[in-house]
């Protein structure tokens, strides 16, 4: 595994190194606040989610197994981060102050993983790869029981949804034939 930097880079195109530990980092994703960042760790026995807070400089571990976690998401408040783990292939979060469980949130044969959240932090955008290969997209609503929907299927492959800032509609990619 390549130990990796991370990088802050701004509108412009100006980087400034972010002050951690060298790792084999790899999907990293800003906090909506600006103040933290979740990314995924590689190791020989899995690759877990971690939590680095830019401002003190220090950094928090947020799975232990030797599970592949991945896809990192963070919800709108900043208390969550949602992200997929091949312990089941479902989707998971974990709260970033460390003070719940690991939660898992969808019960699936499919692989799964998040790739957005409505704005409010009520719906859960996550594409889902079948056995048969076809990748459809999918919601979670995030309610006091979590239930999942199939959005779109078709022959195509659906994935990568992307909501509108008012939540109202959401962009997907389709590759054509």
């Amino acid at each position: 595994y390549v130990a990796k930097s991370l990088v802050s880079v701004d509108r412009l195109g100006n980087e400034e190194p972010v002050d951690i530990e060298r790792r084999p980092y790899y999907l990293p994703k800003i906090s909506p606040d600006g103040q933290s960042i979740a990314v995924v760790v590689e190791a020989r026995e899995g690759a877990d989610l971690w939590m680095y807070s830019i401002d003190r400089g220090t950094s928090t571990r947020l799975t232990f197994d030797e599970s592949r976690e991945t896809s990192p998401l963070w919800s709108p408040d900043g208390r969550y981060v949602y992200y997929s783990s091949n312990r089941i292939d479902n989707l998971f979060r974990v709260a970033t102050t460390g003070a719940h469980p690991i939660e898992q949130l969808t019960s699936s044969p499919n692989y799964q993983f998040p790739n957005a959240i409505s704005p409010d932090g009520t719906i859960l955008f996550f594409d889902e790869l079948g056995i048969d290969l076809d990748l459809d997209l999918s919601v979670l609503k995030l309610s006091a029981e979590p239930r999942t929907e199939l959005l779109l299927h078709s022959e195509f492959a659906e994935f990568g949804a992307a909501p509108s800032p008012d939540g109202s509609r959401v962009c997907r990619s389709t590759p054509t034939t």
